[in-house]
């Protein structure tokens, strides 16, 4: 991602992304492993991440749920299951929802953990 594509993010979902991903985003690791099958765990396309969110977004509330204007969906695991920064905290803890029972919970992951796969 350029700094454009985060600025866009940030616009389409009025919100202020956390430094920590930014950097990772941006990075010269992150642009080589573009076409990695590794990176598929971090949507790469800015694009995606506001859809992604807003569907989210929009889903919790026709379930009567809430769901933080601050929650980004940086990534899909498990078939549906979203992984979300929360973008008023560092970015570092990521949050899991779970599609089958529409909880948001820790995922006792951090970003730079979650991104591991894409450095090897």
């Amino acid at each position: 991602m350029t700094k454009d594509d985060l600025k866009t993010i940030e616009k389409a979902l009025a919100v202020r992304l956390p430094q920590s991903y930014a950097t990772l985003m941006t990075s010269s690791e992150a642009e080589a492993a573009r076409d990695d099958y590794f990176f598929r765990f971090l949507f790469i396309d800015p694009a995606v991440v506001v859809e992604r969110t807003i569907w989210l977004r929009e889903l919790m509330a026709s379930y009567g749920l809430a769901f933080k204007v601050s929650f980004v969906v940086v990534s899909e695991i498990n078939g549906g299951d979203a992984v979300i920064i929360d973008t008023a905290g560092t970015a570092e803890e990521l949050l899991f929802w779970d599609h089958e029972t529409n909880v948001v919970a820790s995922f006792e992951c951090s970003l730079s953990d979650f991104a591991i796969p894409m450095r090897n």
